[in-house]
């Protein structure tokens, strides 16, 4: 209050080193050139291709699976 004569503003400062919250802007890396690049991206392609038949394989016999993968016995009668 401005009108209170014992009114003393208090700062806890325990040695805090005070700063801006944003971040100095990183300068972009490099962009890669060179026909290495596209190579690298073809031999990346063709093993994501040759992966995909299995990993598709893999999700059809989980989805085939029963619950809690258990076959349930048979009630009599």
């Amino acid at each position: 209050p401005d009108d209170c004569p014992a009114f003393v503003m208090r700062r806890m400062d325990a040695g805090w080193q005070y700063g801006s919250l944003s971040r100095a802007p990183q300068p972009s890396p490099p962009e890669p050139m060179g026909k290495d690049i596209a190579a690298l991206l073809d031999e990346a392609e063709d093993i994501v291709n040759t992966a995909a038949p299995d990993i598709r394989g893999e999700f059809e016999k989980s989805k085939k699976k029963r619950r809690f993968g258990r076959k349930r016995k048979k009630k009599k009668g």
